[in-house]
């Protein structure tokens, strides 16, 4: 059987004119398919593969070791699996594919409650302005101790505690707080290097 190759990848069988690469195993897709120079293997089989940098977004297997090709521990269903770290080519663990699928689930319930708030309170200028609202509510009844606000506040604090209970948002404050304080720095830090 003839073929057209790309290095050691079939591109198309061929009746008149390519390299002649023997017969090929049935039901075995060419994408799945390489021809060493002698022999045709199905990637399937194999637990290492020679792979090179993505070329429109995907990486690209080979039998035979190519210009700029990594010998990866790999089996060809872990193809999809594949992500260069410091120029090193390599299988994306399980711990790293379970966290990229708990943050795709969180990003998913963020839009959603964006959307939910978008319909009950409005878009994102409208909630801004509630906060200030009832930021500058807050400075207010502070410094004048307005009977009117108080009793405002005394009527919202109820849902303000049912919506974010300490027990439930704690740790993520305190988290933020310390995100917020490292990442302030570094902008003052960076900021003043600039003068």
């Amino acid at each position: 059987m003839l073929a057209i190759l790309d290095n050691d990848i079939i591109i198309k069988l061929s009746i008149a004119d390519g390299t002649e690469i023997g017969s090929l195993p049935s039901g075995v897709g060419l994408e799945r398919l390489r021809f060493d120079g002698q022999d045709i293997i199905d990637l399937a089989t194999l637990t290492s593969i020679w792979v090179c940098e993505p070329v429109f977004g995907f990486y690209e297997l080979h039998v035979v070791p190519l210009p700029n090709s990594q010998l990866v521990a790999m089996t060809y269903s872990d193809r999809n699996r594949l992500i260069t770290e410091v120029g090193i080519i390599r299988v994306k663990t399980i711990f790293e594919i379970d966290e990229e699928v708990l943050n795709t689930n969180r990003k998913i319930l963020k839009n959603r409650l964006v959307k939910r708030l978008e319909r009950g309170v409005g878009e994102n200028v409208d909630q801004h302005m509630d906060i200030l609202k009832l930021l500058f509510a807050i400075i207010v009844y502070a410094r004048t101790g307005n009977a009117a606000l108080g009793d405002f506040f005394d009527t919202i604090i109820p849902e303000i505690i049912d919506t974010f209970p300490l027990s439930r948002v704690r740790g993520e404050l305190i988290q933020s707080v310390k995100n917020i304080k490292i990442d302030v720095d570094k902008y003052y830090t960076d900021l003043d290097a600039l003068n």
